[in-house]
This record gives C-alpha cells, structure tokens and sequence, in this order.
C-alpha cells in the first residue's frame, strides 16, 4: 500500500465558476501503466480522483508521483478540503490509499468589487472594462479630452440629438455603450499557447468573440468646430485600427491581445435643429472579436494547461544527385 500525502496547491482560490488549473504536490500518487513494449498503446486512464470538497475536479493528470494537475470544478462559495485518491484501472478507489489536506482551497464569487484588502485596482477590472477605459482614453488623447462614457437612454432613439447628450461643457463627445454581440466568425476552438520560459508554454482556453459596440455624439456651438471636428474623428479612425489590452493584468510580461477597430457609422452632422444653434454630430464604431478570458481578480484564470514544447529536428538539406 502507498499511501498519498498533500504538501500543496500551487493555486489556493480560484472563481466559482470553475475551470481554474491547480498543481497538487505531495507523495505517493498512483501513476500509469507502464507503455507496452509492442502493439498498441491503450488510452491512458486516471490514476487519481481529486476532490474540492464534495465536488470532483476534471481534466486530472498524473505528472508523477509527487505531482498532479487538474481544474478546478464550479462550486458554492467558501473553504474547502482537497482530497486525492489513487484508483485503479477500473476507476474504483483504493482502499487506504487516500489523503486529505483540509482547508485547502477557497472558492470566491467573481469579482464585481475591489476588495478592500486590495494592493492593487487594475487586476480587479475584468476584460471588458479595462477595453472600456482604453477606448476613453483614446479619444481623449487624440479627439477631445472632454469625453465621457454614458448608458443611453431607454428612449434614446426617440429624442431629439441635443436631448441624447448631457455635458456640462462644450465642446465634448458622449461615447454610448458598450453594446455586446456574438462573433462566431472570429471564434476559435483551439488553445493559444504563450511561452513561458525555455520550451515551456501556457495554453489559455478557447473563448467566444464578442463584437463591443459603442455609438457616439458631439456637441458644440460653432459650426466652425464641427467641421472640423467630423474630420477630426475620421482622420482618429483612420489611424486608431486596433487597440490592445494586457492578456492578464496580474501578468503583465503575458503580452498583449490586439482588436480590430471597425468604423461603421461614419461621422455626421444629426439633422435635429433646435434653439440652442448647437451642432451634433454622431457616428458609431466597434471592436471585431473580443475575447473575455480573465476573470477580474485571478491570475491565469484563463490557463488550463502547462506543458513542454516538442524539440523540432531539421534535416539536412541534400545535394541532387546527377
């Protein structure tokens, strides 16, 4: 009997929701077959069930007997215990051969708050909201400071232009949005891989693109600034093609994931009038296959496996004969 043990986690929390990729180190965990010599080589099947509580982990892989993989399954809030247990080929428990390290592992709800224990706001902004900040911050520098982010109103199609807009200063842009659809052109079913070091990379899970939608108006009182301004904005979309945000902000060496931006709705002067001799100008954009990975909050929470790359033998080029 080789009965296991539990050292540690290399993660220690992770989102309800699941999926979070864990090493367990300790002893003693029950490895594969051994390869057969000739014929074929059978599937592998676990050698280890892990639990996270009452819930069982999935995706389990037996690196060694001192180390385990697997991710995290989805489960209510709070600490739990991790339990390994070494099971045979038929997948049934052996018996004695279990171990348990209590309070283990915390489950937490997804993140829509920063903590007040937090060191730090950014990893705390999910996907979606650090794209928001970098597409407002972009139009400040390269259009006009004075732009604000606002909900659109639920009559909004209905108003008049100088009604859709409220700033407290003019001349100034209202970007209304973000507004999401499914991209199921740019979605991918396979894997990126990020390398980590030598022959080593992370591959971060497949997601569904999303298409951010975003409309926008300005408003001044001269017609001078307008015109200008309708320029302005195509000359911006000219030049703003793409824009990137950090894969993971808890990781910041993890490179950047890069969106087309897509100029749909070209800029044009609304046709309301009204008493104020203000000018509107609106137009719409978006960004083409965005991807939420992270969760706001944890790190690498989009990883789900580790692994060494495969070493590529070049042959020699040789001479014609004849």
């Amino acid at each position: 009997m080789a009965v296991p043990t539990i050292t540690s986690l290399s993660v220690t929390n992770g989102p309800t929701q699941g999926r979070t990729l864990v090493a367990i180190t300790g002893t003693n965990f029950r490895q594969y077959p051994t390869i057969p010599a000739t014929g074929r080589v059978p599937k592998p099947t676990p050698t280890v069930r892990i639990l996270f509580g009452t819930e069982e982990a999935t995706d389990v892989q037996t690196e060694s007997p001192t180390k385990v993989w697997c991710l995290a399954p989805a489960a209510d809030p709070g600490l739990v215990s991790v339990t390994v247990t070494n099971i045979d080929e038929d997948g049934v428990a052996v018996v004695g051969e279990t171990a348990v390290k209590a309070d283990a592992y915390t489950f937490v709800r997804p993140y829509i708050r920063v903590p007040s224990t937090a060191t730090s706001v950014d990893v705390y902004r999910g996907d979606l909201h650090r794209l928001v900040i970098k597409v407002v911050k972009e139009w400040r520098r390269q259009v006009l400071d004075n732009t604000v982010l606002k909900k659109p109103n639920k009559d909004y199609a209905n108003l008049p232009a100088t009604e859709r807009v409220r700033l407290s200063s003019i001349p100034g842009v209202v970007l209304y949005g973000p507004r999401l659809r499914v991209n199921r052109f740019l979605t991918s079913s396979q894997y990126e891989n990020t390398a980590t070091g030598v022959d080593q990379f992370k591959a971060r899970r497949p997601v569904e693109g999303r298409d951010v939608a975003f409309s926008f108006s300005i408003v001044t009182d001269s017609q001078f600034e307008a015109l200008n301004l309708i320029e302005v904005v195509d000359r911006f979309f000219d030049k703003f093609k793409t824009v990137s945000i950090l894969k993971d902000p808890a990781a910041p060496n993890g490179g950047d994931a890069t969106y087309e931006v897509v100029y749909t709705d070209l800029a044009s002067m609304s046709p309301d009038i009204d008493g104020d001799n203000q000018s509107v100008i609106e137009g719409g954009f978006f960004i083409r296959g965005f991807e939420m990975q992270s969760s706001a909050g944890f790190t690498d929470d989009a990883v789900e496996s580790i692994g060494n790359t495969v070493i590529t033998l070049e042959t020699p080029t040789l001479p014609f004969e004849g």
